[in-house]
């Protein structure tokens, strides 16, 4: 499982951890029942700590992305993806939203605020391919 670690995101790791784990379940990329690899496992691959790894765990678990078994592991829920999916639009919607009121603060038109969008999806397309299906 390809996870990215960055320290200069701002954000703690177990946050970056839950949220790629997260993010790979909704876009189906990591199916249920499909097992993740051992807390500790995934600690030593990525060169942090044990506690973080479980914190990440912990967290999926609570929000019903993942479960775990005593002595067999931790798999992908077999969840609803359409709610997951749904959640992860709310939080989109929530941001946009966020952007539409400084924008509007600010003074600037929708052609500007999309044109902005337009370039800021442009950049991180090229940043996590992956994560983007294709236009065309």
């Amino acid at each position: 499982m390809d996870l990215i670690i960055t320290t200069s995101s701002g954000k703690p790791i177990y946050e970056q951890l839950k949220e790629q784990i997260k993010d790979k379940i909704i876009s189906g990329e990591l199916e249920p029942g499909t097992a993740l690899p051992s807390m500790r496992d995934l600690a030593k691959s990525l060169k942090v700590s044990l506690i973080t790894t479980k914190r990440a765990y912990q967290d999926l678990e609570s929000e019903g992305f993942i479960v775990s078994a005593v002595g067999k592991g931790s798999f992908v829920s077999s969840t609803d993806i359409r709610l997951l999916q749904e959640y992860k639009l709310k939080e989109m919607e929530d941001s946009l939203r966020k952007a539409v009121r400084q924008a509007r603060v600010c003074k600037v038109g929708l052609d500007e605020m999309q044109e902005v969008l337009s370039m800021i999806y442009k950049e991180e397309e090229e940043r996590w391919p992956r994560a983007y299906p294709s236009d065309g």
